[in-house]
């Protein structure tokens, strides 16, 4: 009788083993279909859906700007294009009121430099594809 016990509770641990596995797996199949949707390295930085200016009271209304990372492409005259880690390339407009910071002072667009790293933080213009910078970080 405590043969037929043992492999009844036996045969019970094999079915709730066999069953949380598939449980795991099925749950990593479904994180792996849904996961990606949201997430894609072809988003250009500024229009990624992780990037979505936070709800009010998270970050104070200042703050509020899409940011940039790269390596300067090209300079030109009031804007510049950099390749972001993705390998696209994207241009950055200047003007009179955008700030430069270097190496913790005051810089300016002469800074810029192809092969310099840069951080940009400014407002997506989406219809040209780039971004209005106000703040220029340099590296």
């Amino acid at each position: 009788m405590t043969e037929k016990n043992d492999n009844q509770n036996q045969n019970k641990n094999i079915l709730i083993t066999v069953l949380v596995v598939l449980a795991i797996i099925f749950a990593f199949i479904l994180g792996v279909k849904f996961g990606r949707q949201e997430f894609s390295y072809r988003y250009p930085p500024f229009l990624h859906p992780m990037m979505k200016i936070p709800k009010e009271g998270f970050v104070p209304r200042r703050f509020w700007r899409h940011g940039l990372i790269g390596i300067v492409d090209s300079v030109g005259k009031e804007s510049f294009v950099i390749k972001s880690r993705w390998g696209e390339l994207l241009t950055v407009l200047v003007d009179k009121n955008t700030y430069y910071k270097v190496d913790g002072k005051t810089g300016s667009f002469s800074d810029i430099k192809k092969g310099k790293t840069v951080m940009v933080l400014g407002e997506p213009k989406e219809k040209e594809l780039s971004v209005k910078a106000e703040i220029i970080r340099i590296f």
